[in-house]
C-alpha cells in the first residue's frame, strides 16, 4: 500500500477526502436491523469534481492494517508489545 496521493483521474485535482457510508445488505426494514444486515465502507472522493476515486470495505481496510510491517526497535521506544503485532504506547 502506498501513501502517495495521486491526482484525480477525472480533473487532476489533489483536493481529495475519505468519506464513510453504510448500506443495508438484506431486505430487513431499518427498525429491525442486526449487525450482519449492514455493510460499512469508505470511499475516496475528489472534492473538486465529485469523482469517486477509490472504494474500500471495512474488511479490506482491516486486512491492510493487520498486515502492516512490524515497527523497528527505534520506533518501539516507550511502547509495550502485547500478543502478535499489538502495541500500546505508554507516556
Amino acid at each position: 500500500m502506498t501513501s502517495e496521493l495521486k491526482p484525480c483521474k477525472n480533473c487532476g485535482s489533489l483536493d481529495q477526502s475519505w468519506q464513510d457510508g453504510k448500506r443495508v445488505t438484506t431486505g430487513v426494514s431499518h427498525n429491525r436491523l442486526n449487525l450482519n444486515d449492514v455493510e460499512a465502507f469508505f470511499f475516496l472522493g475528489c472534492n473538486a469534481c465529485g469523482e469517486t476515486l477509490r472504494y474500500m470495505s471495512c474488511e479490506a481496510i482491516s486486512e491492510q492494517l493487520n498486515t502492516r510491517a512490524t515497527p523497528s526497535a527505534d520506533t518501539l521506544a516507550g511502547v509495550q508489545k502485547y500478543g502478535d503485532g499489538e502495541y500500546v504506547l505508554y507516556s
